[in-house]
């Protein structure tokens, strides 16, 4: 297993030591075929591919891999591999092999691309609602099913959990959006922990900083080409972020989740 996917020619998401990636984006800025490209190579490496799509958009017709559109799939999803990692880990510490990662005992990495985190908060705070005033005019029902009001609690946890200890379970995520408000990732755990994180397009200073990155941080120039931005990836000594250009893919006669289904099954095919 070589642990890692090119990036461009000189760098690559070499992601058993920098396990998440974060990933950012205006509409136009080529976001969406950046992540057709890192999901696809992915397929080169394993069959445990998810997508969390918070706007049903592009991604959501990737239906060759898990998909979760509604805020309950989201929930559940995340709830599967938090479940999925504390099972990997306890498999390895049984095995008393130190601290290895899940690849090295036969487990295949799990990638999941969060695709508009913001989304799929907005939406699971509208769910929570909801379903809260649902419960409040039904109290009296002694039938009624209590629905769920801690959507938005339980994916923001089980978003940091991950991002916390995932990396010896070989689970990595993508974490997409357009903006990074501080209020949707609460603490600070999730700009602190994701080890590589692009930006693409022109951005304000206080985007910049939403990522923990400074002025000072930054390559001179303006990003107005699709696909253009900058990359900070840790672990490599950098003190500056680098100017970025994402791959570039055509899909000639054929869709994203036609290319993405044969190579899972080519996958499959060699193991």
């Amino acid at each position: 297993m070589k642990n890692r996917i090119q990036l461009n020619e000189h760098l690559a998401w070499t992601y058993s030591v920098n396990p998440h990636m974060v990933v950012t984006g205006k509409n136009g800025s080529g976001k969406t075929q950046f992540l057709y490209y890192l999901i696809l190579e992915c397929a080169h490496l394993t069959s445990e591919i998810v997508i969390l799509d918070g706007k049903n958009g592009d991604l959501s017709n990737l239906t060759a891999v898990k998909i979760g559109r509604t805020t309950e799939e989201i929930v559940r999803i995340f709830e599967e591999m938090i479940s999925e990692m504390k099972r990997r880990i306890s498999k390895i510490q049984e095995l008393d092999l130190g601290n290895i990662l899940a690849t090295e005992v036969g487990y295949e990495p799990v990638f999941c691309f969060i695709d508009e985190l913001a989304a799929i908060m907005i939406n699971a705070r509208k769910t929570d609602r909801k379903n809260k005033e649902n419960n409040k005019e039904n109290n009296k029902n002694k039938s009624w099913q209590k629905l769920r009001e801690d959507h938005a609690i339980s994916i923001m946890e089980s978003l940091s959990e991950l991002i916390l200890i995932a990396r010896q379970s070989s689970i990595h995520l993508c974490i997409c959006s357009q903006f990074f408000p501080a209020k949707l990732l609460e603490g600070s755990e999730v700009r602190s922990n994701t080890s590589i994180k692009i930006l693409l397009g022109s951005q304000t200073p206080q985007e910049y900083n939403m990522l923990n990155l400074v002025q000072d941080q930054l390559p001179p120039g303006t990003f107005s080409e699709i696909g253009a931005g900058i990359i900070m990836i840790d672990n490599l000594n950098w003190t500056k972020a680098r100017y970025f250009e994402t791959p570039f893919i055509t899909f000639n006669n054929c869709t994203p989740n036609e290319i993405l289904k044969k190579r899972i099954l080519e996958f499959r095919d060699s193991k």
